[in-house]
């Protein structure tokens, strides 16, 4: 796969992770056709957090997006 993993450190204050990965493009497939009959538009999202801000954020993007 390729790619980088790194981390920066703040003493007192915490750390941040990086990571790089690096995929090859991936090949276009159809569903099959069962699944496409039951395509509806809509999409279902589950959404697990424990940081109610943040799940709060996000609900109001999703909202959004319709």
């Amino acid at each position: 796969m390729g790619g980088s993993l790194w981390l920066e450190i703040v003493f007192g204050e915490g750390s941040t992770f990086y990571f790089i990965a690096c995929f090859e493009k991936a090949e276009l497939i159809k569903p099959p056709k069962q699944l496409r009959r039951l395509n509806t538009g809509v999409l279902t999202v589950l959404l697990i957090t424990e940081n109610i801000e943040l799940q709060k954020s996000l609900v109001l993007r999703l909202n959004d997006l319709g």
